[in-house]
């Protein structure tokens, strides 16, 4: 008889977990409205479920305070996960919060060296390095000189890492 009640809950878990892999799945594609429905049909969600459902709910339902929460909760249980910085990051974005979007993709890039998604984010919001000798201007072959070198050298250090 045990063994009749412990099957009928793992299926159920099963079923939630493709549920929820689903859910980040649509969120990933863009496809906000699917996602959220399979959220809700998922109930409990793992820190993974937590952050993408936190950014389906920022951008369809414009609940962004609901989904500040999830990201946040999400990050603080797993916090060397590059994604779970670009969702909060995007969170961020939506709110018209710029300054900490920039703020948490580059701790997303400390955390998780070499996450992409959060390099192009600060490429497409324009977010740069400043210039080794800030009194020059960028193009100044003495900047473009010295940030050649910075970038090699971090290049090497990740490598090496």
């Amino acid at each position: 008889m045990t063994e009749e009640r412990n099957q009928p809950l793992s299926v159920d878990r099963s079923a939630q977990t493709t549920t929820i892999e689903l859910a980040i799945a649509y969120t990933k594609e863009r496809k906000y409205d699917e996602a959220l429905r399979y959220f809700q049909q998922a109930g409990v969600l793992s820190p993974e479920g937590q952050s993408y459902y936190g950014l389906a709910l920022a951008i369809r339902r414009r609940d962004l305070d609901g989904a500040l929460r999830h990201c946040r909760e999400a990050l603080d249980q797993e916090p060397l996960r590059g994604d779970f910085y670009h969702n909060l990051g995007q969170v961020y974005l939506a709110r018209g919060e710029k300054k900490k979007a920039v703020q948490v993709f580059f701790a997303g890039l400390q955390a998780a060296h070499r996450h992409a998604g959060l390099a192009e984010a600060l490429k497409r919001l324009g977010i740069r390095r400043p210039p080794m000798v800030p009194f020059l201007s960028r193009t100044n072959p003495v900047n473009k000189y010295l940030g050649w070198i910075r970038y090699h050298i971090t290049i090497g250090l990740k490598k090496a890492a």
